[in-house]
């Protein structure tokens, strides 16, 4: 059970991850251009 809620974590942080670089790469875009 501990095992499945540390994988869904993982997958949750992953994806908040993710969204966090895509703003990041857009803000640098946008600062860039």
């Amino acid at each position: 059970m501990k095992l499945v809620k540390q994988h869904i974590n993982y997958k949750h942080n992953s994806r908040r991850a993710a969204f966090k670089l895509v703003q990041n790469n857009f803000k640098k875009v946008e600062f860039e251009a």
